[in-house]
């Protein structure tokens, strides 16, 4: 059993006129989310003769081949799509896995970046400082008229040289103006507890990308894709389930050992999602995911820190 994405095979090129690009941009955002028509830039547009098409490497992807990643194949039926809905369906799940794969070398490439070893301590010490201001912000109270004096010790080595200073503390100054305004300071990028945290989360994704990450929004993005076009009677079909669990596997979202992944499962989630109407909270466009503007506030975070820069250097 063996993924698509980790098995050695050729791109091609996907070349779709403008009404039929069109047509699957459409039912992307329908079937997946607003956040997926980010695909469209993976696309290149062409003129001929009067005529636009735009292209992508992809992966070719058939529902014929999604079987083969069981040994022995997995036994389904297909749904009795016309031969135009089948070729349609299998370019979506192509367009899906491509807009996954540059989501995944998007973040490898700001891991590479941000982890690098030589930044380890500035990386370690960007997170304390930024999780810290977050507490002052959101947690410290308003204590008027309280001294709230605070004792920092001071660690040298052996006990004997440890030190213990005393600092007034008057109604949580300190916590509530002191830190946050030393941390902004060292850190023009940050002006809220909200751009802290979204730097804060893509600091915290270390090691390599998650692939499940997606899998619940791949998961009943095909489900209504494959429910929709089929017209089953049937809430969720385990025949559609199966189809769902090849797919994911296929395109790398669950490696070959996490058998935890079967129809049964992938039924429940749908179920689940149903339940508790979160189709509209499972789109591919949470505001942490990477998205321009975030990518803005982290240049900025990383190319703007001359106090903290100059502390480091003293």
């Amino acid at each position: 059993m063996e993924s698509l994405a980790n098995s050695s095979i050729e791109y091609e090129d996907l070349v779709l006129h403008q009404k039929m690009f069109d047509a699957q941009m459409t039912i992307l955002k329908e079937h997946y989310g607003e956040r997926i028509e980010d695909v469209r830039q993976y696309f290149t547009k062409i003129e001929d003769d009067g005529e636009t098409y735009y292209c992508a490497r992809v992966r070719p992807i058939s529902f014929e081949k999604l079987a083969t990643v069981y040994n022995p194949p997995m036994q389904y039926n297909l749904p009795q799509y016309s031969e135009y809905i089948l070729h349609c369906l299998e370019e979506t799940l192509m367009i899906i896995d491509l807009w996954i794969r540059r989501q995944k070398e998007m973040a490898e490439s700001f891991e590479q970046e941000v982890f690098d070893d030589s930044m380890y301590y500035q990386n370690n010490l960007n997170k304390e400082l930024l999780e810290l201001y977050i507490k002052c912000k959101k947690e410290i109270p308003t204590r008027r008229y309280k001294h709230n004096e605070v004792s920092l010790s001071i660690n040298k080595g052996f006990r004997k040289n440890h030190k213990r200073v005393r600092i007034p503390n008057f109604d949580n100054w300190l916590f509530r103006a002191a830190i946050p305004q030393y941390i902004e300071q060292c850190y023009p990028a940050i002006k809220s507890v909200e751009d802290a945290e979204i730097v804060l989360s893509h600091l915290r994704r270390a090691g390599r990308p998650n692939d499940v990450e997606f899998l619940n929004e791949v998961i009943y993005g095909t489900y209504r894709l494959l429910h929709d076009f089929d017209n089953n009677k049937v809430k969720v079909p385990l025949n559609e389930c199966k189809i769902i669990n090849c797919y994911v596997r296929f395109i790398g979202l669950v490696d070959k050992d996490n058998e935890v992944i079967d129809e049964l499962n992938i039924a429940a989630r749908i179920r689940e999602i149903e339940k508790h109407n979160k189709q509209e909270q499972m789109v591919l466009n949470k505001a942490r995911r990477l998205n321009i503007n975030t990518l803005d506030l982290i240049d900025s975070f990383l190319l703007n820190q001359p106090l903290f820069l100059d502390l480091r250097q003293e």
